[in-house]
């Protein structure tokens, strides 16, 4: 459902998955799915309860901070201090994760534009 870019049926997929398997070691990764697939269809609460309950999961520090990172790109726009936040999660619980460079950067980014809102309306 997913390549086929059938968001609704991969959606309803991953959440029978989830809850028909709450114990499974994959069941983390159907949150991070459902994040995914909720931030594709503008879901912006919906994608943030998938990345949350990934990050419940205990996932690896690697993706862990992608998983701030994402949150931080959803926050975007939605929510500037949240988004703030989630990357500096990123830069400071995973400061030598791949994620955490794009972190420093997305953060001066959105920074910038709320500063300047008004010169990038």
């Amino acid at each position: 459902h997913v390549q086929a870019r059938e968001f609704g049926e991969a959606i309803r997929a991953f959440e029978s998955f989830v809850a028909e398997h709450p114990d499974s070691n994959l069941t983390a990764n159907g949150y991070y799915w459902l994040g995914e697939l909720h931030s594709a269809e503008a879901n912006l609460e919906a994608a943030e309860a998938g990345y949350l309950a990934f990050l419940k999961g205990a996932p690896s520090p690697e993706d862990a901070a992608w998983a701030w990172y994402q949150l931080g790109n959803l926050y975007r726009g939605w929510r500037h201090d949240d988004a703030l936040a989630a990357y500096d999660k990123v830069i400071s619980l995973y400061p030598k994760s791949s994620w955490a460079p794009m972190a420093r950067w997305k953060k001066g980014d959105v920074s910038w534009k709320f500063d300047h809102q008004n010169l990038v309306e």
